[in-house]
Formats: C-alpha cells, sequence, structure tokens
C-alpha cells in the first residue's frame, strides 16, 4: 500500500466518522451547547431592531406601583391603562405572555376585554398543561395515560384578542436555542412569535394573493380572499394552520413563490417586499428556527412596566419619551437580577456567576426580532454539514500521513486556527453555523493519533492482520481486507451501503412441535439450500441465520441500483424456490414471506472472548425484519420499500402505502413485488393500476369512494388481500376520521 493511498484511507475514514458521528444526537447537543455558544460569545453581541420592545412586569415596577402581588396577580386595571396608552401610541402588534385564565375584579376583567377589541391587534398566550387520565384496556388492566391540553384565557379576554398562541420553551437545564413555530405539543398550533409577526404581515396580504394567484388558482380561491376576512371571518389561528397545510402539501410550492417574487415586480416597495419574504419564509424550513441571540438579557429594547404608566405613583409625562409606532410590543415578566426571575431560561448568554438566564418573553421578542429581519441562526443542511466533516476529514487524514509526526502537529495547529477564523466569520457576517466541536475537538486529535499511531505500527501490520483473522470465522473477502486495511475493519465494523433481505418461514413453529430433531433438521436443511441458491446467484450473502429466518445482504462503498436490482431478481427467485420446495414436500410445508430494505449499515464482529459472529448491524436489518412482518398484515409474500426500488427497472409492483412500523418513528414507503415485467399478465397489471386508484382516494380522505373500490378490486381479483385490509380500514376512518392533518401515513401498532 502507497503512502499516498494510506493518507486517503485515513483521511476517507477520519471523515467518515466524523460525518457519521456528527449526525448523531450526542455530537448534535455538544455542537449546540458548545460550538454555539463559542460563536455567539466570540461574535459579541449585536444592536436589536428598534421595531421589537419588550415591557418588563418587574421587580422594581412593582415597587414604584406599591404592589405587593407576584405579577401574576397585578390588577387587571393596569393592564387596561397600558393597553390604551400602546394602543393610542399606534403599536401594530401587542403580545402579553400572560396567561390571563382566572376571573379577577368583573369591571376589571371587562374594561380589559374591551380594551383588546378596542386595539384589535392583542394577541394572548395560550398555555399547555399535561394531564393523566386512568383508562382501561380491554384486559382490565388501568393504565394512567398523559395528555397535553390546551389553557385558554378566560371567554372574554380570548374572543377579544386576534389570536391565541402557546410558546412552549423547556423548563429544564438545557440551552434554549430553538423555537417552535408550530408546536408539536398543540396539534401544530402557530406559537406566540409566528401568531404575532403573521398578524403583522397580514400588511400585504393582497401582495401574498396575488402571487399565490399566479403560482396556483385553486389554492388562491381556498382563503381569505381580504386581511377583514382573516381577522374577523375565519381567525389568524386557522388561517395559518390552513397555509401551513398548502404548505406542506406542496413542498416546492414557497420556492416558486420567492421565484416568482423576485423575477415579478409585485411590489415597488423594498419593505413591502422584504415583508412578503418574510411572510412566505415562516411556513419554510420546518417546526423550528433556531434564535439568533443579540446579547445577554435585557439586550432587546426592555422598558419598565411602571414607566408607561402616568398617575400618582409616577413621573407624569414619563411614557410620553417612547415611540411604539408600528413596533412589536411585547409584555411579559423579565427581571434584571438573577435571584428574581420567575421566568428565566437558560440560553448561550446565561452564565452562573455573572450573567442572567433570558426571560420567556424576551426569547418571544428575539424570535419575532429574527423573523422581521430575516436574522435566524442558520445551520447547515444535512448533507452540507456531512460533505463539510467529510472533506474536513479527509483533509486532515492526509496531512497526519503525508507528513512527519512534528510537521503534522505544527500543520494541524494552523489549519485549525484558519477554520475557526472562517467559521466565526461567517457566523457575525451571514448567521450561518458551520459544525465546530466535531473538526476541532474531535475530528483533528483524532485523526492526528491515529496518524500517528498507524506510521508507528505500519511495520507490523501485515501479522497483526492475519493473527486477528484467523481468530474468528470469516468469509474469505473480509480476510483479504483485515489484510490489506488493517485490524480496525475487523473490530470496530466496517460502515457499507446494504441491502437486507430477510425471510420468515410460517409453519415452522408447528412442524418443529411435531417433528423428531432429526427430521425437522433434514428439512430445514433441504429448505435453506433452495432458498440461499437465488441468493448466491444473485451474488448477495447469507449473513445470518436463526430457526427459520434468514438473513442475505448485498453490499457496496456507495449506494447502487445495481445491488438493488440483484437483490430484488434473488427475492423473485428465492419465491418461485420455496414455492417449488412446498410443491414437493407437500406434508411438511413452508410458507416463507420476505422483506427488503436499504440503507447505511456496520459490518463486523459481533461476540464476546472467543466467540465472535461478522454480520450486519444497524437499524437497516431491524427495518427489513419489520417489512417482512407487514406481509402478516396484508396476506402477501414479498414486500420491498420505496428505497429498495429505486433505479430498479422491469419489475411490477404497486405501492401499499406509507406505514410507521412497529417501534420506528418515521414511515416506510411499501411496495409488493410480483414479478419481472415479462412475466406480468393483463389481469395483474390492471390489478396495479386500479389499486393506485383506490389508495389516492383513500389518501384524500374520500373514504366511500376508496371502500367501493377496494370492495370492487376484493371480488373481481380473486379475494385480493391488500384490498379487503384497505375496505376494513375505510371503514374505520368513515366513522372515526384521523387527524385533520393526517398525511396518510398509517401506524402498525403490533408485529
Amino acid at each position: 500500500m502507497s503512502g499516498l493511498f494510506k493518507a486517503l484511507v485515513l483521511g476517507i475514514c477520519g471523515g467518515l466518522l466524523g460525518a457519521l458521528c456528527s449526525m448523531t444526537p450526542w455530537i448534535s447537543h455538544l455542537e449546540e451547547d458548545i460550538g454555539l455558544t463559542w460563536l455567539f460569545h466570540h461574535r459579541g453581541a449585536q444592536t436589536p431592531p428598534a421595531d421589537v420592545v419588550v415591557i418588563a412586569i418587574d421587580k422594581d415596577s412593582a415597587n414604584h406601583l406599591q404592589l405587593t402581588e407576584g405579577p401574576r396577580e397585578w390588577p387587571r386595571r393596569l393592564h387596561t391603562r397600558l393597553l390604551q396608552k400602546l394602543s393610542a401610541a399606534g403599536a401594530s402588534v401587542i403580545a402579553f405572555d400572560i396567561l390571563f385564565k382566572k376571573h379577577r375584579d368583573q369591571e376589571d376583567d371587562m374594561a380589559l376585554s374591551l380594551a383588546m377589541s378596542a386595539a384589535g391587534n392583542v394577541v394572548l398566550f395560550e398555555g399547555l398543561a399535561r394531564d393523566s387520565i386512568a383508562t382501561t384496556d380491554s384486559s382490565g388492566i388501568v393504565a394512567d395515560v398523559l395528555i397535553e391540553k390546551m389553557v385558554q384565557p378566560l371567554p372574554e379576554f380570548s374572543q377579544a384578542a386576534v389570536a391565541l398562541a402557546p410558546f412552549p420553551l423547556p423548563k429544564v437545564p438545557v440551552r434554549v436555542s430553538q423555537f417552535w413555530k408550530f408546536s408539536p405539543d398543540a396539534a401544530d398550533a402557530p406559537t406566540l412569535p409566528v401568531a404575532a409577526y403573521q398578524f403583522y404581515v397580514l400588511e400585504v396580504y393582497t401582495d401574498f394573493l396575488s402571487l399565490l394567484q399566479k403560482i396556483n388558482p385553486l389554492y388562491a380561491v381556498q382563503l381569505p380572499q381580504t386581511r377583514d376576512a382573516i381577522i374577523h371571518d375565519m381567525g389568524l389561528v386557522k388561517f395559518i394552520k390552513q397555509l401551513r397545510f398548502l404548505f406542506n402539501k406542496d413542498k416546492g410550492l414557497s420556492d416558486a413563490m420567492l421565484q416568482l417574487l423576485n423575477e415579478d415586480a409585485v411590489t415597488h416597495d423594498p419593505k413591502r417586499k422584504e415583508m412578503l419574504q418574510s411572510f412566505i419564509g415562516i411556513y419554510q424550513n420546518g417546526q423550528s428556527q433556531y434564535l439568533n441571540y443579540y446579547g445577554p438579557a435585557r439586550t432587546i429594547n426592555t422598558i419598565p412596566y411602571y414607566k408607561l404608566l402616568s398617575d400618582d405613583n409616577v413621573n407624569k409625562g414619563e411614557s410620553d419619551k417612547y415611540d411604539f409606532h408600528n413596533k412589536f410590543v411585547f409584555v411579559g415578566s423579565s427581571e434584571i437580577k438573577q435571584w428574581e426571575q420567575h421566568d428565566g431560561f437558560y440560553s448561550v448568554y446565561s452564565n452562573p456567576d455573572t450573567g442572567l438566564d433570558i426571560s420567556g418573553v424576551e426569547i418571544a421578542a428575539t424570535a419575532v426580532a429574527n423573523l422581521l429581519e430575516d436574522s435566524a441562526v442558520r445551520p447547515l443542511t444535512p448533507v452540507t454539514h456531512f460533505l463539510l466533516v467529510l472533506a474536513w476529514g479527509l483533509c486532515l487524514g492526509m496531512l497526519c500521513r503525508l507528513l512527519s509526526a512534528g510537521w503534522a502537529t505544527l500543520g494541524m495547529i494552523g489549519i485549525c486556527v484558519g477554520y475557526y477564523w472562517l467559521v466565526s466569520y461567517q457566523f457575525a457576517a451571514a448567521g450561518m453555523w458551520l459544525p465546530t466541536v466535531m473538526p476541532l475537538l474531535i475530528q483533528a486529535p483524532v485523526i492526528l493519533f491515529a496518524g500517528v499511531l498507524w506510521t508507528y505500527l505500519d511495520t507490523h501490520r501485515e501479522r497483526r492482520n492475519i493473527q486477528n483473522a484467523f481468530g474468528y470465522y470469516l468469509p474469505p473477502k473480509i480476510v483479504d481486507r483485515l489484510i490489506k486495511e488493517g485490524p480496525e475493519f475487523g473490530k470496530g465494523g466496517h460502515l457499507v451501503y446494504g441491502i437486507c433481505l430477510y425471510t420468515d418461514a410460517e409453519q415452522y413453529t408447528r412442524l418443529a412441535e411435531h417433528m423428531e430433531p432429526k427430521a425437522l433438521g433434514a428439512l430445514m436443511n433441504a429448505y435453506y439450500h433452495a432458498i440461499f441458491e437465488p441468493v448466491r446467484r444473485h451474488d448477495g450473502t447469507v449473513s445470518d441465520v436463526v430457526g427459520d429466518s434468514m438473513l442475505a445482504i448485498w453490499t457496496g462503498l456507495q449506494p447502487s441500483s445495481e445491488l438493488r436490482t440483484l437483490a430484488c431478481h434473488a427475492a423473485l427467485e428465492l419465491i418461485q424456490a420455496q414455492d417449488q420446495f412446498n410443491s414437493v414436500k407437500q406434508e411438511h410445508r413452508l410458507p416463507t414471506r420476505v422483506g427488503l430494505h436499504c440503507g447505511n449499515m456496520l459490518l463486523g464482529h459481533v461476540g464476546a472472548i472467543d466467540h465472535y459472529e461478522y454480520r450486519a448491524v444497524g437499524d437497516i436489518v431491524n427495518t427489513a425484519t419489520r417489512i417482512q412482518g407487514v406481509n402478516k398484515f396484508f396476506g402477501t409474500r414479498l414486500l420491498v420499500s420505496a428505497e429498495t426500488l429505486m433505479g430498479v427497472d422491469g419489475l411490477v409492483t404497486r405501492e401499499l402505502g406509507n406505514f410507521v412500523l412497529v417501534g420506528k418513528s418515521q414511515p416506510v414507503r411499501l411496495f409488493e413485488l410480483f414479478c419481472r415485467q415479462e412475466d406480468a399478465n393483463a389481469s395483474l397489471l390492471n390489478l396495479c393500476n386500479e389499486f393506485m386508484h383506490a389508495l389516492d382516494k383513500f389518501r384524500a380522505q374520500r373514504w366511500d369512494e376508496a371502500a367501493r373500490e377496494f370492495t370492487n378490486l376484493y371480488e373481481t381479483h380473486d379475494q385480493d388481500p391488500p384490498s379487503h385490509y384497505y375496505q376494513k380500514l375505510c371503514a374505520l376512518y368513515h366513522d372515526t376520521p384521523p387527524a385533520p392533518n393526517w398525511d396518510g401515513v398509517i401506524t402498525l401498532q403490533s408485529k
């Protein structure tokens, strides 16, 4: 192995290790807790926009107003006076981070609700509470189930406000680096910053509607046609949910609108154009957004509550000093002393010795300021992040392997300093968040150590490779790779792209119970001989055999449609071989179910002491097993994931839908694999086409139409089991419809 090749190997391994580890939650938390904090402190405080103001309910105001109660018990007549002053001063949006959930003085409550109605721009905080209810399952076992429920303000306040919105934040010792734009605990309801900002940008709603009309007129007619219709007829929160539904339904809609906005002169006013861009941006980039803090607590323009109430207790005319025209105003608890905080949250600027935690109302104000300036912290996309860390590892690996230990160390220090300067510059200039912990604190020292160690042990590597390889029962190819690449391949495993084929025989348990062990062993040997042959004929490897199940794998260095084609053809021939086996063994039939899935997995030794097995490890294997099990629900024999069929031509398949498998959180799109196209008849092709039409109506929640089509398929195609499954599911959803934001995914409750 040449020195350059070894350098490439070290670089690729270091890059892949770093890139894959950087995708794990542990490294992501380190990047957020350490790396992001470094970048904020290195950048320093920035000037927040003057259009966002916090009115602080604090101890200082309580003293001036001669109030002894806590902030939640302040008389509501004070809020009424404050609201009237802010409204008269021309504030655009007034958001109260206060939950008005209990009745107080009746006159005060009535006056405050009238003031909210008169202002017409008040957004109120809506609480979230977790409660437990006792439930009894079918077996009579009583268990407590936790449920999230909304805690709304009093009805008179709820009706007077333009919107009610939650603002969930973690009250645990973790840094608040993001905010939910749409709360997952409140049925994806818009949070307080989003509701406030959406109300603000309704100023350009007619321009937004004009853009949408040009992109998709059908979408435009579904929305209210005026701002007043949104506020008074539909309601702001329902409007936001409807917009989010449209943007989620059509993933390319936001990009198309932004492109048209840049090409078409919808408005010549730069400010209105920026507002339109931020209007659309609310519905981009998922549920959450990283906060770009402007500095420590109270960096956002914060005015004590008492300074805006001119009466006998404060100086006359004090409130006249402040300009609230066209500004966002947030009212909530915000103390200037750490020990007086009632609503503090841990942030990148929190410090146990000198720093304040940031208040919830200031976090909400920061979120709106970020939306207003389009200045949120922007992490790299997963693909870009992966490629950057991969390239960084490749660069460091080659540096450490090609240079001597001393020069490699000096070069490592120099390149790390340059990288950190670049990262800090990008963060300060554009809010771009590049990884720091993985490249500088993990990859750099690990690769340097590995490079030096590799150089030192290079002369002894071949003997150690052979000794390690012969200690295990390995395929010849694995022994060859151990000799060439070293013991780290054998010990730590090797990340590869692979396709997993998992089988399970239905009648094995019954046969094992009634057959003699010797006869059962002979039967299973014949069975495995039948199903092993198609795997080997198509260049697959039988990785594992347990009882009546087999795991076969196809592996490569990168995703390959050729590998996926080989696996699919092997699966079809395996079904044929199993049918032939059952035709011969009529008394001992073993009907077999098959599942295929693909992705990255780890190949390595699993075991301890003096016994190891070389096998595939990873979620791909588990998912293939689960897919095989789904056959039981549909009465099918061969199911494959959509990823496995990518780039594979010449096969007849039908989509069965998107499913969250047992023990999983992400949906998998499944297809039934029938045969090669040349083996298909007209009836089968007709079944596939008609089933797809019925499935489309099912996803569109047209339950009756879908049920009729599935019933017809069941009756005209030999009692097609998947059609029968969806027929029953349509009936269930007709009586008990799924959630309004249901995306067509079916959650399976059992294996």
